[in-house]
């Protein structure tokens, strides 16, 4: 039984046909649906960020601007500790007081890693629950090694009366 020069090209076609299915095909298929499941994912954070924006200026344009004071035992620290972010909060640093007029500035910069959005999403509602907690500063990076996590830094600010009640 000899092999023709027909037989040798369609067999060499199935090879180029069948290892061009197996390394191109497949795993283009598979980077194609990844892409998109992101895209979806994306879209969801995109759409979740909008209507965090919206709220948020839904919010600010009924709330006229008042200060709220904290009660004078006050710790941010303390609060911070009951917030149940023990570990993902890499750093807390209590910042200088300051005082002006009859006005204490409490503040405190901290570094929150590993965080799903979810969860600080939900950590930022309670400090907003709080009427008296203010976040000057904020930052948020996508975590470079698991994107689905992110770092943020923060400065919380409480203002505390300095008038002593009689």
């Amino acid at each position: 039984m000899k092999i023709s020069y027909k037989q040798i090209i369609i067999l060499i076609f199935i090879a180029i046909l069948i290892f061009m299915y197996q390394f191109i095909f497949i795993p283009g298929k598979k980077k194609l649906n990844s892409l998109r499941e992101e895209v979806i994912r994306k879209s969801d954070e995109y759409k979740l960020l909008k209507s965090l924006c919206k709220d948020y200026q839904m919010k600010m344009s009924q709330n006229s601007v008042q200060i709220k004071f904290a009660e004078e035992n006050f710790s941010l620290i303390s609060f911070l500790g009951k917030m149940g972010l023990k570990e993902n909060i890499k750093e807390v640093k209590p910042l200088l007081e300051e005082k002006k007029d009859n006005l204490v500035f409490c503040r405190v910069k901290i570094s929150i890693e590993n965080i799903t959005l979810e969860k600080l999403i939900g950590f930022l509602q309670k400090v907003e629950s709080e009427n008296f907690i203010y976040i000057p500063t904020f930052q948020m990076k996508r975590n470079k090694d698991k994107p689905f996590l992110l770092n943020t830094e923060m400065e919380l600010l409480v203002i505390k009366s300095n008038i002593q009640q009689n």
